[in-house]
């Protein structure tokens, strides 16, 4: 998959900006604070409909100068299929519209039509932070490399909502009885979570194979094993999941759901755990084995697509220059020097790729909001 042409009219601090990339490596390079990363930003989420960057969400994708947002990118895949994709903001309506080819679409389904691989300085929190982290890109991965589980998702989030919503109102009007709506809840999110739960289980395997062979070269100089671990928070452990045990799992916890006005249990409070060594990489790894066991999983990623769908995805790179220390950057460059798909990459400093040999190099100066070739 590659990006031949970016439209913006407004993003944050981009607007007015049209761009031809090449299909090879297009780097953007400028000082801090100028735009690179909203450039990434914008072309991700005009696709995938949210952001890379955990704590980015609509209301921070709107202009500085509260003028329309719009992003048009236009991509072709590897068997020469066009795909052009737009969001746009009418800030009268308050209404978000995505399109795809001119007509109007829906986000999991367009979500699914681009892989897109993402190395960002955050990538740190996968292995550092809390199980938010871990969903979202699992959740990422999956709707790459699965058909249809963008949509399941998508309505498995959506009765979650609604559940929590009327948990919410139950706590301001002090009810406390189990009642027949919260019942139908129950029942529907229970239907909609098998469908999250057994896709998840079923495709971990190839995941967990896919990580091995990945990690396994760049853990190389390491003694002892890189493992990972899928921890369902569904049901309990040793059973198996379906629907009927979740919904019983509802019933039974609900006086603690309705104490804190959300769901406690469920495929929204799934994680995996990574390993160096036998020991949890979370609290023991070393600064340097956490960066490497985020990259090995974002190359996973990259893996998984390339096989799988037998399409190379889109890899864009974000602030490259203070992603990871001189050696790894090094390893990043020869792994990405080793395949035909298109980078976008931002930093501060263009020479740190230099080193690179790449078939095909743009490079783009970005100032105050404003892209030009160099």
């Amino acid at each position: 998959m590659k990006i031949e042409s970016v439209r913006i009219a407004g993003f944050k601090n981009l607007k007015g900006l049209q761009l031809e990339l090449g299909s090879g490596v297009n780097g953007f390079w400028g000082e801090n604070g100028q735009g690179k990363s909203n450039l990434l930003e914008a072309l991700y989420v005009s696709v995938k409909g949210t952001s890379f960057r955990p704590y980015s969400h609509r209301a921070d994708w709107l202009p500085d100068d509260a003028t329309t947002l719009l992003v048009c990118v236009s991509c072709r895949d590897d068997i020469g299929l066009l795909y052009e994709c737009e969001m746009f903001y009418d800030p009268t309506a308050q209404s978000w519209t995505w399109k795809l080819n001119d007509k109007k679409a829906r986000v999991p389904a367009l979500a699914e039509k681009i892989p897109i691989v993402v190395f960002s300085p955050d990538d740190h929190a996968l292995i550092r932070e809390g199980p938010d982290h871990r969903r979202r890109f699992l959740d990422s991965v999956l709707v790459d490399v699965c058909p249809g589980y963008s949509e399941v998702l998508g309505r498995f989030e959506k009765v979650l909502k609604s559940r929590n919503r009327l948990l919410k109102q139950y706590q301001r009007e002090d009810i406390s009885d189990y009642t027949a709506e919260m019942d139908s809840w129950s029942r529907t999110l229970a239907v909609e979570a098998e469908g999250v739960a057994m896709l998840r289980r079923e495709v971990w395997p190839r995941f967990h194979g896919y990580f091995q062979q990945v990690a396994g070269p760049l853990f190389e100089a390491l003694s002892g094993t890189v493992d990972l671990h899928f921890e369902q928070d569904s049901v309990e452990k040793s059973e198996a999941f379906n629907k009927v045990n979740y919904y019983q799992v509802l019933k039974t916890e609900y006086r603690k759901d309705l104490a804190t006005g959300w769901t406690h249990r469920g495929p929204h409070r799934d994680d995996f755990r990574t390993e160096v060594g036998g020991v949890e990489a979370r609290t023991k790894a070393s600064q340097g084995q956490a960066r490497l066991l985020a990259l090995s999983l974002k190359w996973t990623h990259a893996l998984w697509v390339s096989l799988e769908r037998r399409e190379i995805p889109l890899f864009l790179i974000d602030d490259f220059s203070n992603e990871l220390d001189i050696l790894r950057r090094k390893k990043l460059l020869e792994m990405l020097g080793q395949i035909s798909g298109q980078i976008l990459i931002t930093g501060t400093d263009s020479n740190t790729i230099l080193a690179a040999n790449f078939a095909e190099y743009r490079h783009f100066n970005v100032k105050r909001g404003e892209i030009s070739p160099a």
